[in-house]
C-alpha cells in the first residue's frame, strides 16, 4: 500500500524525468494562499494501479491476464473556503435554470387557473380556444427566452468565480498526483475487470 505521507514529499526525479515544481503541502493547491492543514478540506482523488500476478481462466475458459489491484484516495490540499466554493458550484449552475423554469411552470398554471383540463382540450378540438392560445405562446416565447438568459447567467457566475478559484478537477494537476499517474497509477475507482486495466495500460502507451 502507498505511503501517502511519504508521497507528498517525493525526492526530486531524476534527470530523464521532468522535475516537478515545488509546492507546499500545507497551503491550498486551488487558492494558493489559505493554510489546508484539515484533511477533511482535501479533494480525495481515487487512483488506482494493477500488477499482473499470472493468468487464469475466465467464464468462457479462455485464458485471460490475472491483476493484484492496489486502490487509495490521495488527498489533494484545499482549504475551507475553497471547499464552500466547490461545493456551490453546482447550484449556481443549475440555480438559475431551475427558477426560470418554475416561473414558466408558475405562469402557465395561472394563465389555466381556471380552465379544467377536459374543458381545454374539447375548446381545442371545438376550435374555440384559438384565441386563448395566444397567451400560452407569449408565455412559451418568453419562458424559451428565459431558459437561455438563464443558463447564460449561471455560466457567468461559474466562469467569475472558477477564474479565482479552479473547480475540483483541477486537483488532477497536483504535481505529486501527476508523479503518480507517470508511474502507473490511474485516476478512477477502479476497473471492474481486469480487461479493462488492460485496456487503460494500452491506452497509456
Amino acid at each position: 500500500m502507498l505511503n501517502l505521507e511519504a508521497t507528498q514529499k517525493l525526492p526530486t526525479p531524476p534527470s530523464t524525468a521532468p522535475a516537478l515544481p515545488e509546492v507546499n503541502p500545507d497551503k491550498c493547491w486551488f487558492c494558493v494562499e489559505n493554510d489546508a492543514k484539515k484533511p477533511e478540506h482535501h479533494v480525495k482523488v481515487p487512483m488506482y494501479r494493477g500488477k499482473q500476478v499470472g493468468q487464469e481462466k475466465n467464464e468462457k475458459g479462455i485464458m485471460v491476464d490475472k491483476y493484484e489491484w492496489n486502490t487509495i484516495k490521495f488527498p489533494v490540499p484545499r482549504c475551507g473556503d475553497c471547499e464552500g466554493t466547490h461545493h456551490s458550484l453546482p447550484s449556481l449552475r443549475t440555480g438559475p435554470p431551475l427558477l426560470a423554469f418554475l416561473a414558466f411552470v408558475a405562469a402557465v398554471c395561472w394563465e389555466l387557473r381556471d380552465t379544467t383540463p377536459d374543458a381545454f382540450v374539447a375548446g381545442l378540438w371545438n376550435g374555440t380556444h384559438n384565441r386563448d392560445l395566444v397567451p400560452l405562446l407569449e408565455i412559451l416565447a418568453y419562458g424559451v427566452c428565459g431558459m437561455f438568459l438563464s443558463v447564460a447567467v449561471s455560466k457567468y457566475l461559474t466562469s467569475r468565480i472558477t477564474v479565482k478559484v479552479p473547480g475540483e478537477l483541477y486537483a488532477r494537476h497536483y504535481p505529486v498526483l501527476l508523479k503518480l499517474i507517470s508511474d502507473g497509477w490511474i485516476v478512477g475507482a477502479g476497473p471492474k475487470t481486469d480487461a479493462t486495466l488492460a485496456l487503460n495500460q494500452k491506452s497509456r502507451v
